[in-house]
């Protein structure tokens, strides 16, 4: 099970985690693996600190994802700034903000989904994703 968070002050966040990685450098919202006997909502809050310096609070959940040929879920929530202080991290080696209309190129395809669905603020989604595991 994995959670994630877009976080925005207008525009959303994305973190480029550090290279050696598996994710091959793709920029990401800041989230990751939920651990034993936490709740996704507060994985996301966590993983958001861990990787950004950031405190924030759910706001409201985006979706619950699947994908074909994996094993897990993914939450995805929309959360909103509290306090902290924007930084690098070991897991995070830059962060940016982007309009939704120039997203990165190296952008995880199963992301630009997600933000779709941040983008419409309508109820959260369902979706088991038919693209290649990621």
């Amino acid at each position: 099970m994995a959670a994630r968070s877009i976080l925005h002050h207008k525009l959303p966040i994305w973190t480029r985690s550090a290279v050696d990685r598996k994710d091959l450098n793709l920029w990401n919202p800041p989230g990751g693996g939920v651990e034993k006997e936490e709740t996704p909502w507060d994985a996301a809050i966590r993983k958001v600190r861990e990787e950004t310096g950031l405190e924030v609070a759910v706001k409201r959940l985006v979706g619950i994802y699947s994908k074909r040929g994996r094993d897990g879920i993914t939450f995805c929530f929309e959360c909103i700034v509290t306090g902290g202080s924007l930084h690098v991290s070991d897991e995070a080696e830059e962060h940016r903000y982007f309009a939704l209309e120039h997203l990165p190129l190296r952008l995880s395809p199963n992301w630009r989904e997600y933000v779709q669905d941040w983008a419409s603020e309508t109820t959260p989604k369902t979706r088991r994703q038919e693209g290649p595991p990621t």
